[in-house]
């Protein structure tokens, strides 16, 4: 597309443009090398570039107009406004952080500006442009958009992470960062658990509605996946990677436990007076408080994936249909499933247990001992099921976003 500014170049070819904007009678554009051009129509032969020196070589990418003036944002903590877009009109002014800032919105009465690095997130509000406030948010990567609905901001970023807010002062971590792969009802909040990266520990978030989540810190390791999570009604248990045990009295601050296994630990469950964790290699352990646990045998090599206390014995699902049963979590029985399909989570109704796996299969059973293969529901890999009282049914959940209830 060709631009009428005969000192550049003649096209947008070698440029990335990251973002627009429409004023009511023209068009702004800006990108890489600190180009901003304008165009009253958004034809390809007639756009102009503004330049001003102080952009150089600085990648913008995000522009507003707010009815009164431009703000540009780009790389190293760049803003700049301008009350027309002309040449030489705009004014730099101080972010306070050296980070990349990758967009911005205007509400009718602030702007709001997001951006980070790899371990960090920026948002920054002003009334005016001049004037910029840090806000404190509960993610910690890099934000990449923001849109605002009228009465809420959503901004989105690195690894799905999400934050929220009314005001823009106040932040709510509502995205999950990373995969998640457990969760738990306290009876007032939801607590869930998943994976860490190589640079930021094991995900723990916490919400009161399910839809508005703030991240905790969880003080494993980096890299460490947590895998499942109880409450016992006094504290939450979260198991995972290298036998990781973590407890929580409120599910913000976390405390580590020595497991004495370094197995991985998938599933977790209460009885009323005792945790049970199970884990790879057929890794079974147990505690009374939280604190102390204590390694038990299992009578099996194969993996463990769930646990479940039926309100008479805990019943622990793995590969292979492996299905074990134990009134006191210490001493462990093998039963027969009816399936070699690997079993990857183990729900109880109050009349009966669920246990789904690889393939669409699902078992049920009165008693944990005598199990039943029941059809219908696919072929794909069923990974969790779960029973609402309320509702009285069931709800289960796979692979490729499948989702099944019954009745």
């Amino acid at each position: 597309s060709a631009v009428t500014d005969p000192d550049v170049e003649t096209s947008f070819n070698y440029l990335h443009l990251y973002s627009i904007a429409w004023t009511g009678s023209q068009f702004i554009t800006v990108g890489t090398y600190g180009r901003v051009y304008t165009s009253p129509d958004g034809a390809t032969d007639n756009w102009t570039r503004s330049s001003d020196a102080d952009f150089s070589t600085n990648t913008l990418r995000g522009v507003v107009w707010s009815g009164s003036q431009f703000v540009l944002v780009g790389y190293g903590g760049r803003i700049f406004t301008s009350p027309d877009a002309a040449a030489e009109s705009w004014t730099q002014r101080t972010s306070g952080t050296t980070n990349s800032l990758y967009n911005i919105v205007w509400t009718g009465s602030q702007f709001v500006i997001v951006g980070g690095t790899a371990t960090a997130s920026n948002i920054l509000t002003s009334p005016d442009g001049a004037s910029w406030t840090a806000r404190t948010v509960g993610s910690n990567k890099a934000l990449f958009s923001i849109a605002w609905s009228g009465t809420k901001f959503v901004t989105v970023g690195n690894s799905g992470i999400t934050d929220t807010s009314s005001d823009g002062t106040t932040w709510a971590y509502s995205g999950v960062g990373t995969n998640i792969y457990g969760t738990v009802w306290s009876g007032t909040k939801f607590v869930a658990v998943g994976s860490g990266t190589t640079t930021a520990p094991a995900s723990i978030l916490t919400s009161t509605n399910g839809t508005e989540w703030i991240g905790r810190s969880s003080g494993t390791a980096n890299n460490i996946t947590l895998r499942s999570v109880v409450w016992s009604g006094t504290q939450f248990a979260a198991v995972g990677q290298s036998g990781t045990v973590l407890t929580s009295p409120d599910g913000t601050t976390w405390t580590a436990r020595t497991s004495g296994t370094i197995n991985y630990l998938y599933g977790v469950a209460w009885s009323g007076t005792q945790f049970v964790a199970v884990g790879a290699n057929g890794a079974i352990i147990t505690s009374a408080n939280g604190i102390t646990w204590v390694t038990q045998a299992s009578g099996t090599a194969n993996t463990l994936f769930g646990v479940v206390w039926s309100g008479a014995q805990f019943v622990a699902v793995g590969v292979s249909g492996t299905v074990l049963t134990s009134a006191d979590g210490i001493t462990w029985a093998t039963q027969t499933s009816g399936t070699t399909s690997p079993l990857n989570n183990i729900a109880r109704t109050g009349a009966q247990l669920v246990a789904v796996g690889n393939l669409g299969t699902l078992l049920t059973s009165p008693d944990g001992v005598t199990w039943i293969v029941r059809p219908g529901v696919g072929t794909g890999t069923l990974n969790s099921v779960v029973w609402s009282p309320e509702l009285s049914r069931l709800g289960v959940v796979g692979a490729t976003g499948t989702v099944y209830t019954s009745p």
